[in-house]
């Protein structure tokens, strides 16, 4: 049982041994707002003995579990079995204590607040603009994704906010979903009150010189009474 967790991890829960998961895969550039280079992995007892059982598996290798788990578990965790990159993880270790001092659950709730202000505010913005994810229960605490309104183009309408201010927390959806899906990126550093209301403002902009009608202060309303300003 793998899981990809890179980025919901300080977002939500995360319970590798309680759920079973042999081998889960964690990065901090994404809800813990760290470094993007480094990443981290749990490996259960039984994917140990599964990788062991592997002829094919790498070996004298960066990307080789059995390496580290021989030369770093093994070995008594005293020695790295290869250079670490020393700007990242002196990144992830401010990282980490950054999240300790805030609290884990303070994190997540900021998340999760985040989430659904963005919803809250999109669909009060109106304009055409809706959840992509129709049930709120089943939309991730990283991200709120958006359908862009029918007769315009996600990736233009991305493209024309963050002309206007690069620094906005949107992206177009990839591949056959960029003509039709925005996503506001709320994780992180962009898990915010100020990030979520700049993009439905940004967003609100762009829709009315499309031609659509908008209510941005709606939406403003709508963020504050999902999300109260302390």
């Amino acid at each position: 049982f793998m899981l990809d967790a890179v980025a919901s991890v300080g977002a939500e829960p995360l319970l590798p041994d309680a759920w079973g998961v042999d081998l889960c895969v964690i990065g901090a550039q994404k809800a813990m707002g760290g470094p993007a280079g480094v990443s981290a992995v749990s490996v259960s007892a039984r994917a140990w003995e599964r990788i062991a059982a592997n002829p094919a598996a790498p070996r004298r290798s960066y990307l080789s579990l059995l390496d580290w788990k021989e030369r770093w578990i093994d070995g008594g965790r005293t020695a790295l079995p290869h250079a670490p990159a020393q700007l990242e993880m002196l990144g992830l270790e401010a990282c980490v204590a950054r999240i300790e001092d805030e609290g884990l659950e303070t994190v997540m709730a900021r998340h999760a607040s985040a989430a659904a202000a963005t919803r809250a505010g999109a669909v009060a913005l109106g304009g055409g603009l809706e959840p992509y994810v129709h049930e709120a229960r089943d939309a991730a605490p990283v991200a709120t994704t958006l359908r862009a309104p029918a007769g315009t183009d996600a990736a233009a309408l991305v493209a024309a906010a963050l002309a206007a201010d690069p620094a906005l927390p949107l992206v177009a959806g990839g591949g056959a979903l960029s003509k039709e899906m925005i996503r506001v990126n709320h994780y992180g550093a962009d898990a915010t009150r100020g990030a979520v209301l700049s993009s439905l403002a940004a967003l609100g902009a762009v829709l009315t010189d499309a031609g659509r009608q908008v209510d941005i202060e709606a939406a403003r309303r709508a963020v504050s009474k999902t999300w109260p300003s302390r």
